[in-house]
């Protein structure tokens, strides 16, 4: 299991950024983070799951690059001016990718591309997008440039209530129900988490994939 967006990029924080800290019960960002970094290699070696964390910025912490002397300074005290996806609401589950990050299809495509390498008998599974979330827009971006076979999982629980930024008339949907406790067991693990996702409790449905039309499995 391979996680892209791994890291947050030094202060000053966006408000958005702020108020996802303290959802999750924490007041450091660099320790939330740590702590989920931790968490999720504990909880996949108790199932024999592998896992990979690359060092990319998570687009809520996301930085502007080439701006200028003026509006840098100025985002010192309005962090929002020198961030990618400023706003939670109305950038970062927006589903639109904005044009710095266009270089990061290319990146994520070949750093996952140098851990497959020439192994051909594999399946990628990819985020469908749904809720809109622009790294899991950017994530089954990659894998339709650079593996386009890739089966989709729908994003739980974002699937529960929000629709996806692109369609997927060219999927069949198949449904994988078993062990549901077991399910929500492991998903109760991710503390950091927990809090800031399912304070209403954790939604029981069954798992949703979309494999592309006309692909034996």
């Amino acid at each position: 299991v391979i996680t892209v967006f791994t890291k947050i990029s030094p202060k000053p924080y966006t408000l958005s950024a702020k108020s996802f800290i303290r959802q999750c019960g924490y007041n450091d960002a660099e320790l939330l983070f740590a702590d989920r970094r931790s968490e999720d290699k504990e909880i996949f070696k108790k199932i024999g799951i592998q896992t990979e964390h690359f060092d990319f910025v998570d687009a809520t912490w996301r930085k502007k690059e080439n701006i200028s002397s003026f509006r840098k300074t100025l985002s010192r005290f309005i962090p929002e001016l020198g961030h990618r996806y400023p706003i939670h609401q109305l950038n970062v589950i927006s589903g639109k990718i904005v044009p710095e990050d266009q270089l990061l299809i290319d990146e994520v495509g070949s750093a996952i591309s140098k851990i497959i390498g020439e192994n051909n008998d594999c399946r990628i599974f990819a985020p469908a997008a749904f809720g809109n979330h622009v790294d899991h827009t950017l994530a089954r971006k990659v894998c339709a440039k650079y593996f386009p076979g890739a089966i989709l999982w729908s994003d739980f629980p974002y699937n529960t209530k929000e629709s996806g930024s692109m369609k997927i008339e060219e999927y069949e949907q198949c449904e994988w129900s078993n062990n549901p406790e077991g399910k929500i067991a492991l998903i109760k693990e991710y503390k950091t988490q927990f809090q800031a996702m399912f304070s209403g409790g954790i939604p029981r449905i069954p798992e949703i994939f979309y494999i592309p039309k006309g692909q034996n499995i």
